[in-house]
């Protein structure tokens, strides 16, 4: 199970990596687990840097929220 976490870690962090100029956080395996959940449990296998903007949250003294999902239909 851990190599195909990894694998999807990994086409994830090249999808990020061709709009890296957008973004300035390294692209980590922390970081990547959360964004392979968020696409594949919240997002229906789509994730791009639209909605890595909209929703990646880390920083200092978050409480440990890295990343923030809402349902448009739920506003």
């Amino acid at each position: 199970m851990i190599d195909t976490i990894k694998h999807y870690m990994d086409i994830t962090r090249e999808e990020l990596s061709v709009s890296k100029d957008q973004i300035n956080v390294d692209l980590t395996d922390e970081l990547l687990f959360g964004a392979v959940c968020y696409k594949y449990f919240y997002n229906d296998g789509k994730f791009d840097i639209i909605d890595f903007k909209n929703s990646y949250t880390d920083g200092s003294n978050d409480g440990g929220i890295d990343f923030i999902a809402v349902n448009e239909g739920d506003i």
